[in-house]
């Protein structure tokens, strides 16, 4: 195993987001390893808060959100999504156009 493997590159430690007296995420802790990875919810579930925690654009009441590298987040959908495109066309075109290339 190399020192590259021994990364996580998202690792989530109980997290919590409240918004006044509304709970939106509930301790949640989670590890995600390396390549493209979706939320996939019911409306309401937490995913684009979620989203927005890990893209630092807001941060956790408590609990802790550690990244190693770059994340990239599509929030909307409409939002620079083309539909002659797949989903994962789609992730590769933003990545592309924020300058994230893959190798």
């Amino acid at each position: 195993m190399t020192n590259f493997d021994a990364i996580i590159p998202v690792r989530l430690n109980n997290i919590v987001k409240r918004y006044g007296r509304r709970t939106v995420l509930d301790g949640v802790s989670l590890d995600v390893t390396h390549g493209i990875t979706g939320l996939v919810g019911p409306n309401g579930a937490g995913k684009s808060t979620l989203l927005k925690i890990l893209s630092r654009i807001t941060a956790p009441t408590t609990g802790s959100a550690e990244i190693n590298g770059r994340v990239g987040s599509l929030l909307e959908v409409g939002t620079g999504f083309h539909s002659e495109l797949t989903g994962r066309e789609n992730i590769y075109y933003d990545g592309s156009r924020r300058n994230s290339w893959r190798n």
